[in-house]
């Protein structure tokens, strides 16, 4: 039986604040091991605006060589980042991120509020795929984009 996004995720992930500088989403990144930090609008509400990820950050604040201090989430971070919902299959998900290119997903509710994030990382320790189904979305993910 195929697992579904709600048992591979990691629940209630650490989340910052669009207004927050981009030293708050590293510091979670640095205490949660992770590479991405869902941005929500407010964190009663927990209503889903973005994502930051660790590229994020170098691309805009490394890369033009900003003080991080500076800068805010909302400078640097990606609008509108794809989701999936608790009950959606696993292999939706991974297909989702095979397609976007992209090493995370976010997990929302309906009313789209963050419940979880799915990492590749995740779906390697929890989903008792094959290794060779594992490998081909590590293969999919990383291939670089057309010029």
């Amino acid at each position: 039986m195929s697992k579904t996004c709600g048992e591979i995720m990691t629940r209630n992930p650490e989340c910052c604040v669009a207004e927050d500088n981009v030293i708050v989403a590293v510091d979670i990144m640095r205490d949660m091991n992770c590479g991405g930090v869902p941005v929500v609008e407010y964190h009663e509400t927990n209503d889903l605006v973005g994502i930051i990820t660790d590229r994020d950050i170098c691309l805009y604040v490394v890369g033009n060589n900003l003080i991080p201090a500076d800068i805010s989430v909302r400078d640097c971070m990606t609008i509108e980042p794809v989701t999936c919902h608790p009950e959606d299959s696993l292999e939706s998900a991974i297909k989702e991120m095979e397609e976007s290119q992209i090493r995370r997903i976010i997990v929302t509710d309906d009313d789209n509020k963050v419940v979880g994030i799915i990492s590749q990382a995740d779906i390697a320790v929890r989903s008792h795929e094959e290794p060779f189904k594992i490998f081909e979305l590590l293969e999919e993910i990383s291939e670089p984009a057309p010029v």
